[in-house]
C-alpha cells in the first residue's frame, strides 16, 4: 500500500530530519531478546516502512518473534517538535534485504539486526517555543503560564 497523501510525505520528511529515535518493545526481554535502543533511521520507503538496526542481546538465532509490536520516538534537543512511531515490527531475514543495507561489516553482526517496521500510527507534538537555555526571567515566567493556560498543538495520523 502506498501513502501518496501530504500527512505521509510530512512524517517521512520529519524522520529523515531527525533520524536518530529510541526504539521500544512492547515485549518482555525474555520473550524478545532486543533491547530498547538508540537506533539511526537507514531509510523510510514509500509503502510506510521503517528500516533501522538495533542491539540484540546475546544469540538470537530462533528466539525473535516474527512480528511484534514497537515504538520510535523521535526528538531533537531544542527542537520544534517530537515524534511517536508506532507499528508492527520484524526481523528482516531475507538475504537482499540484508545486502541492502550493510555499510559496515560490524553492522551486520552477530548482535545488530536489521529491523523492519510498518508505521500504523505517528502522534507530532509541536513545541510552542524552542528551548533555549538563554532565556531571560521575563521569557521564561511568560513561557511558563503560556504551558499551563494553553495546550500543546498534538496531531495523530494513522496509517492502518
Amino acid at each position: 500500500m502506498l501513502y501518496p497523501d501530504e500527512n505521509y510525505a510530512l512524517i517521512q520528511k520529519l524522520i529523515t530530519e531527525i533520524k536518530i529515535a529510541l526504539f521500544k518493545t512492547d515485549i518482555s526481554d525474555k520473550e524478545l531478546p532486543i533491547s530498547n535502543d538508540i537506533v539511526s533511521i537507514l531509510e523510510t520507503d514509500s509503502q510506510g516502512n521503517i528500516w533501522f538496526y538495533a542491539t540484540c542481546l546475546g544469540n538470537y538465532a530462533g528466539n525473535v518473534l516474527n512480528n511484534f509490536q514497537a515504538h520510535l520516538d523521535f526528538y531533537q534537543k531544542e527542537g520544534a517538535y517530537r515524534l511517536r512511531i508506532k507499528g508492527e515490527a520484524s526481523v528482516v531475514t531475507y538475504g537482499n534485504m540484508l545486502a541492502k543495507f550493510v555499510t559496515d561489516r560490524k553492522m551486520n553482526s552477530r548482535n545488530n539486526i536489521l529491523i523492519q517496521m510498518k508505521i500504523q500510527q505517528a502522534v507530532y507534538y509541536e513545541n510552542r517555543r524552542p528551548l533555549h537555555s538563554s532565556s531571560t526571567f521575563k521569557t521564561s515566567i511568560r513561557g511558563f503560564f503560556s504551558d499551563i493556560l494553553f495546550s500543546q498543538k498534538i496531531r495523530e495520523f494513522n496509517f492502518n
